[in-house]
């Protein structure tokens, strides 16, 4: 095979590698950045409803933090189909000569 065969392949490996990465990156950030009830607060509740509502407030703000999950994650995904496709359309006759 030769040289450009594989030179278009490490390009095309280099851009499927990128949005993983950035994923990866982004997986780590968001668990990072999970909320949970501290054991300490455990400790000032008195009642119930105290419990209640720290257990709420936590699910509140990782929902929020989860939907900016999803709102990146796609936006990472939307680039990245974005570029192949454009790319595609630009050079339609290499993957018609290879086919």
């Amino acid at each position: 095979m030769s040289k450009p065969y594989y030179e278009q392949y490490e390009t095309l490996m280099k851009k499927i590698h990128e949005p993983f990465q950035a994923i990866a990156e982004l997986n780590i950030k968001t668990l990072q950045g999970l909320s949970m009830v501290k054991p300490q607060d455990f400790a000032g509740i008195k009642e119930p409803a105290e419990l209640l509502q720290k257990n709420l407030e936590v699910a509140l703000a990782n929902g929020q933090k989860a939907l900016d999950y999803m709102q990146q994650t796609f936006d990472i995904l939307e680039k990245t189909m974005l570029s192949i496709s454009r790319e595609a359309v630009k050079k339609p006759e290499t993957g018609a000569k290879k086919a």
